[in-house]
């Protein structure tokens, strides 16, 4: 693997809390931005140690499917299969104050809130948000779920 593949994947090992998981799949693909500017995404599957995908191909739950933006490094998306959390939970908002959910959405994804992304719906135990540019809401949505930790989806 290349040096800078090599650092993106050990960064987000560290910065996401993923040592106990073995990174099993990797992807890149393409996608179009709010201005039509072409971004390009670097996709990881990072699989529980000792874990395997089923026989139908699907990823066994705790499994971190990771993308991030190829060029700064920045989260894009982050989904705990079947909202199993299995990585460093001292890494995550672990309550439900929203200031603390949004500051680490903020630090992982480099966005900021109340002009590229917005909370959606506020309940008891899931925050939802969605994308915003210059504060007008933009249809894609993500949420957040507190049980004994934060999952992000």
């Amino acid at each position: 693997m290349n040096e800078q593949l090599q650092k993106m994947i050990n960064d987000i090992r560290e910065k996401l809390g993923l040592h106990q998981h073995e990174m099993k799949r990797y992807d890149f693909y393409r996608e179009k931005n709010h201005l039509d500017e072409t971004t390009y995404i670097f996709s990881m599957e990072w699989f529980p140690n000792g874990s395997e995908a089923s026989d139908d191909g699907s990823n066994p739950a705790g499994t971190a499917v990771v993308d991030i933006d190829f060029h700064s490094g920045s989260v894009r998306r982050l989904i705990f299969v079947r909202g199993v959390n299995s990585a460093d939970n001292s890494l995550y908002p672990t309550s439900s104050v929203k200031e603390n959910v949004i500051e680490w959405i903020e630090e992982m994804t480099g966005l900021t809130f109340g002009r590229q992304f917005l909370i959606d719906r506020d309940e008891e135990k899931e925050l939802r948000f969605e994308a915003a540019v210059d504060i007008f809401r933009y249809r894609l949505v993500g949420r957040s779920m507190f049980n004994s930790m934060m999952t992000v989806c």
